[in-house]
């Protein structure tokens, strides 16, 4: 079949289920032409149209290329993302290291990627996918002391991302403190009493209280004791 053949199948719609397969058993991938029909068209007719495609979907052609061990198709891609959208990698940041870190072909987006973190640290915890952020890019985040950021205010990103299960170890790294639960609400009960009977006498406590009506959370760390009056 003729190059053109090819080509116009790619420019029809109704021909979007066609689908090619790589490799041999179990390990065969198969690519559907919707999504890779720029990579198609570089197969079979040296066509490279990147007009309205979507950042995101420049990165995924760029995967695929690398997959397809397309280097050439891949260095193309990788200079178009680095000199015409260095903007929208910034704000899918994590797409963009899941995709780089994973290929030693991918050096540019590799590069960009580090860049944007020394320069701009605290626009990354902006970035839409922040929490698809590589292991090791977010725990170098987390450890920066150049963010112009309020602790909370990192914490907060890192919450939404359920860190604590996702990566239960950074707090050892970074918190060297041991924390010990004296008082729970929910567990224990809030009467005046019960608090000074656990807390009393303690040195160096952190409380927090989350106010009901309003959904705030107050508190803050006691580097004294407390101490009820006979209660």
């Amino acid at each position: 079949m003729s190059t053109q053949f090819f080509i116009e199948i790619l420019n029809d719609d109704e021909h979007y289920d066609v689908t090619i397969e790589v490799g041999e058993d179990p390990s065969v991938k198969i690519f559907r032409t919707q999504i890779f029909q720029i990579i198609l068209k570089y197969i079979y007719g040296n066509v490279i149209s990147l007009n309205r495609k979507e950042p995101t979907e420049i990165l995924k052609l760029v995967a695929a290329a690398d997959q397809l061990c397309f280097q050439e198709l891949v260095d193309y891609l990788q200079k178009y993302l680095i000199e015409n959208e260095v903007k929208l990698i910034e704000q899918n940041f994590g797409f963009a290291c899941q995709i780089s870190f994973k290929s030693n072909s991918l050096l540019g987006l590799q590069n960009v990627c580090t860049d944007l973190m020394n320069k701009s640290p605290d626009e990354i915890f902006k970035s839409s996918d922040f929490d698809s952020l590589p292991e090791k890019f977010l725990v170098s985040l987390i450890r920066r002391d150049d963010l112009q950021m309020k602790e909370v205010e990192i914490w907060e990103h890192i919450d939404k991302i359920d860190i604590k299960s996702k990566y239960a170890y950074t707090r050892e790294l970074y918190l060297p403190y041991n924390f010990n639960l004296l008082l729970r609400g929910s567990r224990d009960g809030f009467t005046p009493r019960k608090f000074h009977k656990l807390c009393d006498n303690i040195p160096y406590t952190v409380t927090f209280i989350k106010v009901k009506e309003t959904e705030e959370i107050i508190g803050g760390y006691n580097p004294l004791i407390w101490k009820g009056s006979n209660m």
